[in-house]
């Protein structure tokens, strides 16, 4: 059983496809952004679709927002 808030499941919206999934379909990168010096942005990407997680490691690798 995933996570329950008020006897619902929790879920997200995918910040690359933006469809809205199940907790554990979803994961999170932490990345810095070049533009903002000491700044970090978290990346929610579906985990079981190679195109958002390719899409989401190529914005951690080139720091976009």
């Amino acid at each position: 059983m995933g996570l329950r808030v008020n006897n619902m499941d929790l879920t997200w919206h995918c910040e690359i496809c933006h469809e809205e999934r199940p907790d554990k379909k979803i994961s999170v990168i932490t990345y810095s952004l070049k533009k903002l010096s000491n700044a970090e942005r978290n990346l929610k990407y579906c985990n079981d679709n190679p195109d958002c997680i390719n899409k989401a490691n190529l914005k951690a690798q080139t720091g976009e927002i």
